[in-house]
């Protein structure tokens, strides 16, 4: 059973109302157990960095900001600002198989996380700024290329979507959803899981 857990690395209060949700890799290898997730909060504490959340393959998630801090890993003032960042503990280079099977708790919490921030009325679930985008769209040429080529970014906006429409009680919105979701995991070969945390 996935885990949440909270390890607050530092207070950095924002300048403006968030509107966008960042998305990351570590760069690092997932282990099983919360460990990776405290280890990156250990090293957010001591470096110029940090991030709202954490999330690991597992689904397990740790918050490291709160909602009116300004996380540190976008780059830029203004973007950092403006965004919730999730660093997944993966690589940039994992292809959309590995992504999409070894990676499905992750994004279904990814998903939840996403449709909480909907529902709060902070993004909206659509990709690029105001809604979900990756650190690659903001780090201009020749920065960071995370999370890679192969994220799918648009499966999770839809699994997000789902879970945002089921939470608010609108079943007919969320099968058509639900449907891509389901029928993106069965031609992976997965047996088709919505449920979110």
């Amino acid at each position: 059973m996935p885990r949440s857990i909270v390890n607050i690395v530092r207070r950095s209060p924002r300048d403006r109302t968030p509107d966008t949700l960042t998305a990351h890799t570590t760069e690092g290898a997932n282990r099983p157990g919360v460990a990776d997730l405290e280890g990156l909060a250990a090293y957010f504490k001591t470096v110029m960095a940090d991030a709202t959340w954490g999330v690991d393959a597992e689904g397990n998630r740790c918050r490291m900001k709160l909602d009116s801090d300004a996380p540190w890993t976008n780059g830029f003032h203004d973007e950092n600002h403006r965004s919730f960042t999730v660093e997944q503990v993966g690589f940039s280079a994992t292809s959309k198989r590995g992504w999409i099977v070894g990676y499905h708790n992750g994004l279904r919490t990814f998903a939840g996380i996403a449709a909480t921030y909907k529902q709060q009325g902070y993004i909206k679930l659509r990709p690029g700024h105001g809604g979900i985008n990756q650190h690659k769209d903001i780090s201009g040429p020749g920065g960071h290329q995370d999370c890679g080529c192969c994220w799918p970014q648009h499966y999770v906006t839809m699994w997000a979507r789902w879970v945002y429409h089921r939470r608010e009680g609108n079943n007919v919105r969320a099968r058509a959803y639900g449907a891509y979701v389901k029928g993106v995991q069965r031609r992976y070969g997965l047996k088709p899981n919505l449920n979110w945390r």
